[in-house]
């Protein structure tokens, strides 16, 4: 007799090679491999002669299916049985296609409980038995344009009705979506431009911004449009750049702008417009105002919250206290422009809920109640306030163009500066009257006075 062998299993696999062992009985030392394409016949390939139970295989095709089958060769005393099929499935090479995603959903959040499926590309298994985990998995895969992707072996699990997914491309559009034990396939597509990502503003001004953005691909040149918050691709800026940052000059303050990002791969071919990105120059001349919130009970608003509109644009979105008696959040406005609430939100216990805003000095401006709107104006001027001591001899005539004959300590003048805040000066005046006297002197021939003249 001649033990067959067992355990036979791969130990890894790339895209164009496999390591595979198997165990065996000690006194077998000499085994025969067939490998071909799934499904293959063993009885009709050559078997391969080989004296290890590791055996690498290489030279294989990447993106190919196949079966392997093992028998041990005892010689005089024959060959064990076929021992197989142990099937696997070399990968794509290094840089194949462009990275695809599949979205693996769950619409009670506490994952597929057992569930899973099977992604194919080509007929490849690429990944075997994905599921998710919580919520939401993003499981990534590569495929070329034009190669069949293909959902099978669905596992439904406890709880089927929760299950959902969506497979996206390589510029991130959704070519797929169904729910669990749907096996059906769709075309590959990696975008000849790819998308730019990852777009975000700093360093803003009330008349400039940054924005930057990281390249999709190899690309180095793209389109930036923007404009007002709504504005129509096309109606707005455009202008061209080089380089993964613009910056954005002219700009009005207290204005929310939409920015729009392209790829531009040359010779006609551009990406998707990547956006908007949204954002809110501050306002001129601005300085610290503060809502502050209160909540009568201490538990928080309850999910209550309230907008913070300057000059008819939102500058603080949501605020709310998340629990306690207080919180307080801070925003931009200045002199003279109009601040108000808005878009109440109604949470519970909304009796509680009061609050008031203060300007750069902590004067409260306005304040109220669940759904009151308030109307205030903001205000960037310090108090100042001094007190102008003078003395002066019978009279004087102060800045504010009264001549003064007697003390003082009353009047009061408004000063005006370029920020059109106010200072109060007060008056502090002496008048100290003019006294008269006479010197009485007697001289011999001749004296000179304090006046300097010299009298005979």
């Amino acid at each position: 007799s001649c033990y067959d062998p067992y355990g036979v299993s791969t130990v890894s696999v790339g895209s164009d090679s496999a390591t595979i062992s198997w165990s065996t009985d000690p006194s077998v030392t000499t085994w025969n491999y067939v490998l071909g394409a799934a499904n293959f016949d063993p009885l009709t390939a050559t078997p391969v002669s080989v004296t290890s139970s590791t055996l690498v295989l290489s030279g294989l095709t990447p993106a190919s299916n196949y079966d392997f089958y093992v028998q041990s060769d005892c010689g005089a005393s024959g060959v064990s049985n076929w021992i197989g099929p142990l099937s696997f499935s070399t990968g794509f090479p290094a840089g194949y296609g462009c990275p695809h995603t599949i979205n693996l959903i769950d619409s009670y959040g506490d994952g597929w409980n057992g569930g899973s499926v099977d992604v194919s590309v080509n007929g490849v298994v690429v990944l075997a038995g994905a599921a998710c985990t919580g919520s939401f998995d993003a499981v990534p895969f590569d495929a070329a344009t034009g190669d069949i992707i293909s959902t099978s072996n669905w596992n439904p699990g406890s709880w089927p009705g929760e299950i959902s997914w969506e497979i996206l491309d390589g510029g991130g559009a959704i070519i797929m979506a169904g729910v669990a034990n749907v096996d059906t396939s769709v075309a590959g597509n990696c975008p000849t431009c790819s998308d730019p990502s990852g777009l975000v503003s700093s360093n803003i001004t009330t008349s400039s911004a940054d924005i930057s953005w990281t390249a999709g691909d190899t690309e180095t040149a793209w389109n930036v449009e923007y404009g007002i918050t709504g504005f129509t691709i096309g109606n707005g800026t455009l202008t061209s750049t080089t380089t993964t940052t613009l910056n954005m000059t002219s700009l009005t303050d207290l204005t929310s702008y939409d920015v729009y990002v392209q790829a531009d791969c040359g010779s006609g071919q551009t990406s998707s417009w990547v956006g908007p990105l949204t954002f809110t120059t501050p306002i001129a001349n601005g300085c610290n105002h503060t809502l502050n919130m209160f909540d009568s009970y201490g538990d928080g608003w309850n999910g209550s919250a309230v907008d913070v509109i300057v000059n008819g644009i939102t500058v603080l979105s949501g605020a709310t206290i998340t629990n306690g008696l207080t919180a307080n959040a801070s925003f931009s406005a200045s002199t003279g422009s109009t601040i108000a609430l808005a878009n109440w939100v109604t949470g519970s216990w909304t009796t509680e809920v009061s609050w008031n805003i203060i300007d750069v000095n902590g004067t409260i401006i306005a304040s109220g109640v669940f759904g009151e709107l308030g109307n205030a104006t903001g205000n960037c001027c310090p108090i100042i306030n001094g007190t102008d001591v003078l003395v002066a001899c019978d009279s004087m005539t102060w800045i504010d163009g009264v001549t003064y004959t007697s003390s003082n300590n009353t009047a009061t003048y408004v000063l005006t500066n370029s920020n059109n805040c106010d200072s109060v000066v007060t008056l502090d005046l002496t008048i100290n009257s003019t006294t008269y006297g006479t010197d009485v002197l007697v001289a011999c021939d001749s004296m000179t006075w304090i006046d300097g003249v010299t009298y005979t």
